[in-house]
C-alpha cells in the first residue's frame, strides 16, 4: 500500500500554501477480491487496487470540497478547487473548524483484522462458493450470488493536528437459491465482517436449501402459491416472523433516508424523534445502538472527520434516548459530538449512525414458528423499501425470496409476494419474541452490516399482493 501519512501531508501543506486556512483530509485505499456466481459458477473473478482522496478547505469564509482517485491528479484537483473558490460565494457564518486535536484511538489489531483475509487469496473464495455448492446442487437446487474479501486503510489529517488510521479487513457472502426449473422458487442469505471464517457457511446454505424445498415441495403438490388475502381486498394485518434481513432494511430506510436519528433532522423538526426524546416510542423489549466497534461487524474507531466512535445508545428498553452529531452540527446546537460526521461533502445533510445493532434474545425461527396459532407469515427479506412519511416513521415495500403461511404452529406453504405500508416504530412495539442478533446485509445496503435478530411482530400491515417473479 502506499505511503498514507506522507500522501495527507502533501495536501495538507499544498492547501495551506493556497491561502487555506484550515484543511481535512481522509484518504483511503484497499484491495478486493470478488467472485460473482450463477449457476454454481464463477464467471467474474474479479481483482483490483485503489485509492480516493478526499479534501475540505476553508478559504475567505468559504468551505470548498474536493475529491481524487489518482495521485497524479491530485495537484489540478488542488488548483481547480482554489480557481472555482474565488467564484463562490461567502457564507452567512463562518465555517466552524475544530480548534483542537481529536483524541487519537487505539485498538486491538484484532478487532479490526483478520491475517488470513488480508492474504487476498482466491482459493478461500473458491472454498466458500465449494462448500455452498456441495449443500445446494446435492438438493437439486442451484446456487447464485457473490463471495468477497477485502483489506482497507483509512487515514484522517486535518490542520490541527488531528490524526487518525486505521487499517481493517472485510468480507461479504450473498447466497441466492433457485429452482433451475422455476426461478421464482428463490431463497437468499446475506452476511458480512471481518473475515470469512467467522461465518457458517453450511448453516446458511442449508437455511437455503429449507425455504426451496418448502416452495418447489408444495408448488408440485397444488400448483400454485397461497394469496393470504384470500377473496378479501387490502390492506390487511398479519404477525409476521422476519429474519435478520428484513430488519436490516427497514432499519436502514428508517435511519437513512427518513432521518431518525440525524441531528440535523431532529432540530428541524422532520424526524420521527424530534420532540420525543425521554418517551417511549417502541416496546420495553427493544434496545436499538450505533456500535462501530461491535466484534461481529466491520469496525470503525472514527468518523468521517477524524473523531474516535464509541457505542451509543439510541432507543432503550422502549425509551427514546439519543441522536446523532458531529461537530458542526454539536456547535450549533450546543452539544457535544457522538462521532458521526459524514464525508465533507455530505456534511450539510447531518450525522448518521451507521453501524446500527438491536439488542438480541434467545428466540428462534422454529420457536416464533411453533407459537403462531392465528396466520402469520414468515418473510426472508425485502425490497425496493422507501420512506414514505418521515414524522411517523412510515415505509413501503415488497417481500422478496421467499414468503411462508404459517398457522397452527406450522409452515403451511409459500405465499405470493405482498406489499407492505408500516410504520417501524410501531411494528417495533409489537414484538412478541426475538432471536439471536447477526451481522446481516439488507437489500438496501451491501457494504456495512447491521447486527440484528429475527423478531416476531404483530399486525404488520400489508396493502396488495404483488406479482410473482417470472419463470
Amino acid at each position: 500500500m502506499k505511503n498514507a501519512q506522507e500522501i495527507v501531508n502533501r495536501v495538507l501543506e499544498g492547501t495551506k500554501k493556497r491561502g487555506a486556512t484550515f484543511t481535512e483530509v481522509l484518504f483511503s485505499q484497499g484491495e478486493d477480491s470478488l467472485k460473482r456466481i450463477t449457476d454454481g459458477e464463477a464467471y467474474q473473478p474479479t481483482a483490483g487496487d485503489g485509492i480516493s482522496i478526499a479534501f475540505s478547505c476553508i478559504v475567505d469564509g468559504k468551505r470548498i470540497n474536493a475529491a481524487c482517485d489518482s495521485l497524479m491528479a491530485l495537484e489540478s484537483e488542488i488548483d481547480n478547487m482554489f480557481s472555482n473558490a474565488r467564484y463562490l460565494s461567502r457564507e452567512e457564518e463562518e465555517p466552524f473548524a475544530p480548534s483542537e486535536a481529536f483524541p487519537k484511538v487505539s485498538l486491538p489489531p484484532e478487532l479490526l483484522y483478520d491475517a488470513r483475509t488480508a492474504e487476498m487469496n482466491d482459493a478461500h473464495l473458491i472454498d466458500v462458493i465449494r462448500r455452498v455448492n456441495a449443500i445446494v446442487e446435492e438438493a437439486g437446487f442451484v446456487f447464485d450470488g457473490a463471495v468477497a474479501q477485502g483489506v482497507h486503510e483509512l487515514t484522517f489529517v486535518n490542520s490541527v493536528d488531528t490524526f487518525q488510521t486505521c487499517k481493517a479487513t472485510n468480507a461479504q457472502l450473498s447466497i441466492f437459491g433457485f429452482d433451475p426449473k422455476d426461478r421464482s422458487v428463490s431463497a437468499y442469505r446475506t452476511v458480512a465482517g471481518k473475515s470469512l471464517a467467522q461465518f457458517p457457511v453450511e448453516e446458511f446454505a442449508k437455511e437455503v436449501v429449507r425455504k426451496l424445498a418448502i416452495q418447489r415441495e408444495y408448488l408440485l403438490r397444488h400448483g400454485t402459491r397461497i394469496n393470504p388475502f384470500g377473496d378479501k381486498p387490502g390492506p390487511q394485518r398479519f404477525d409476521v416472523i422476519m429474519e435478520p434481513s428484513c430488519w436490516a432494511g427497514l432499519l436502514e430506510i428508517f435511519s437513512g433516508q427518513a432521518g431518525a436519528w440525524n441531528g440535523k433532522e431532529f432540530h428541524d423538526g422532520t424526524s420521527f424523534f424530534s420532540g420525543k426524546l425521554g418517551s417511549r416510542v417502541m416496546g420495553e423489549n427493544i434496545t436499538i445502538f450505533d456500535d462501530p466497534l461491535h466484534p461481529d461487524g466491520i469496525p470503525q474507531p472514527f468518523d468521517l472527520e477524524g473523531h474516535p466512535k464509541q457505542k451509543l445508545v439510541l432507543v432503550e428498553n422502549g425509551v427514546a434516548k439519543n441522536v446523532v452529531y458531529d461537530t458542526v452540527l454539536a456547535h450549533k446546537h450546543g452539544k457535544v459530538s457522538t462521532g458521526h460526521a459524514l464525508s465533507a461533502s455530505s456534511r450539510s445533510s447531518g450525522a448518521l449512525p451507521l453501524h446500527l445493532a438491536v439488542q438480541g434474545g434467545d428466540s428462534t425461527i422454529e420457536q416464533m414458528i411453533k407459537d403462531s396459532k392465528e396466520p402469520a407469515l414468515w418473510i426472508t427479506t425485502l425490497h425496493y423499501i422507501r420512506s414514505t412519511h418521515q414524522q411517523s416513521g412510515r415505509s413501503t415495500g415488497t417481500t422478496l425470496h421467499g414468503v411462508f403461511l404459517v398457522k397452527d404452529g406450522e409452515v403451511v406453504g409459500p405465499t405470493e409476494h405482498l406489499r407492505f405500508d408500516e410504520s417501524i416504530p410501531e411494528a417495533l412495539s409489537r414484538i412478541t419474541h426475538i432471536g439471536k442478533s447477526l451481522p446481516t446485509l439488507s437489500t438496501e445496503a451491501d457494504d456495512t452490516p447491521l447486527i440484528v435478530p429475527a423478531m416476531r411482530s404483530e399486525g404488520f400491515r400489508f396493502v396488495s399482493v404483488t406479482d410473482r417473479s417470472v419463470k
